[in-house]
């Protein structure tokens, strides 16, 4: 029974968790103005603090598997899950009361960032935990939770923020996430055995004698674990620097070029809404086993280098606007959805949770170093060197994930 509401649950979850966490920025908006602009000595120029928040947001989503994956080793995953909850649930409480802007903008991006990525986190090692097959399909309908919720929370926020203040609807926020762990909590804990049985134990062989007699062979297989995990990281750096670049330019980039607001917002939306056939397409070719999930994670990071190169061509009207958010929406669904599904493949489920913690690591760090390099670029150059050399970035961390074959062929 647990394994068919297992899919339901983390996808309920993880819908509103990301949800909430896409439209954050209009909220903090919200509390900046409500702080900042009914004092007339202060300036409502508020856009460094969006800036500041973003930035410390998002670092914590992926710094965050750090102490998810400690917990996981020590309390359990689904328990985890459930603190990770609470905690996203009691930033938006702290939120509402709060009087100070400054507070406000560390503890919602703080927290909120750390109780959100635990959650992505955690519920993509419960899915390797729990299903020995179909773990791509499983996968992929639980975040895409993330993209249905990231379509419509926005949206639904800009509209009722209209009628009531932001503390009403973080207030909702915190009883519906509160609901949400107490589903968590109705979860059962499987254990997983600590040895990696992919690549610690032998592989067994079957072999028919002359005898007729059946002999089985053990035959040692060692795979070099953190060459794989180092290679992976560093793949997983340069992509995240450019996926940061993207979304940092891209609204701006369409706005600039004639299009109005309304329909940027429709340009950047599409983005989300095609993610969701292609989160499930990847899954199932995933699972499909005809092509390793790392190569799919490979073609993923290419059709998102094409669709960056090509931006500066198609920048300038709304439909060839719209052919990039299609182009590039499919491909950047498959590398963040395959995750899980080629460390997996690579380095077996006893890997799979320190692996993606490591690689997490690797995407924060990727998700500072993309900004600066942008601003940086477009002091002396224009914005459209700087969506070639993101382009680049992505192509580079596809070459580089192919260093996995060559690990492959040494063993």
């Amino acid at each position: 029974m647990q394994e068919k509401l297992l899919p339901a649950i983390l996808f309920i979850t993880i819908f509103f968790s990301d949800g909430i966490f896409y439209s954050s920025t209009i909220i903090v908006q919200e509390v900046l103005l409500s702080n900042l602009c009914d004092n007339e000595t202060v300036s409502c120029d508020i856009g460094h603090y969006i800036n500041i928040y973003g930035s410390l947001s998002v670092g914590c989503v992926f710094l965050s598997s750090i102490p998810a994956g400690l917990l996981i080793n020590s309390i359990g995953s689904f328990r985890t899950l459930s603190l990770a909850v609470l905690v996203t649930a009691i930033s938006y409480l702290i939120t509402v009361f709060s009087e100070n802007y400054i507070l406000s903008i560390v503890i919602y991006g703080g927290l909120c960032g750390i109780g959100t990525g635990s959650i992505f986190y955690t519920c993509l090692i419960i899915i390797s935990e729990i299903y020995s097959s179909n773990v791509g399909m499983m996968t992929s309908i639980v975040v895409t939770g993330s993209s249905i919720g990231s379509v419509i929370f926005p949206s639904l926020v800009s509209l009722i923020l209209g009628y009531v203040e932001y503390r009403v609807i973080l207030l909702v926020f915190t009883g519906v996430t509160l609901c949400c762990m107490i589903l968590c909590c109705l979860l059962k804990t499987k254990t997983v055995p600590d040895v990696p049985p992919a690549p610690d134990q032998g592989v067994e062989m079957e072999v028919l004698s002359d005898s007729r007699s059946t002999v089985k062979i053990n035959i040692q297989v060692e795979k070099p674990v953190w060459k794989y995990i180092t290679v992976l990281t560093l793949s997983n750096t340069l992509l995240f620097g450019g996926f940061s670049i993207t979304y940092a330019y891209l609204y701006k980039t369409v706005i600039s070029n004639g299009t109005s607001p309304a329909m940027a917002g429709v340009v950047i939306s599409l983005i989300g809404a095609i993610s969701i056939p292609g989160r499930l397409l990847y899954g199932y070719a995933s699972d499909l086993k005809i092509i390793p999930s790392i190569r799919l994670y490979q073609f993923s990071v290419i059709i998102s280098a094409i669709a960056m190169i090509l931006l500066p061509v198609l920048k300038f009207t709304f439909y060839t606007q719209v052919i990039f958010s299609l182009v590039f929406g499919f491909g950047s669904s498959g590398f963040l959805t395959l995750t899980t599904m080629y460390v997996i493949e690579l380095l077996g489920v006893g890997y799979c949770n320190k692996a993606m913690a490591i690689i997490n690591v690797g995407r924060s760090i990727g998700a500072v170093f993309g900004p600066i390099l942008a601003i940086l670029l477009q002091m002396y150059t224009n914005v459209n060197i700087v969506f070639y050399v993101t382009g680049g970035l992505y192509l580079t961390a596809s070459i580089v994930s192919y260093i996995t074959a060559c690990i492959r062929n040494e063993t």
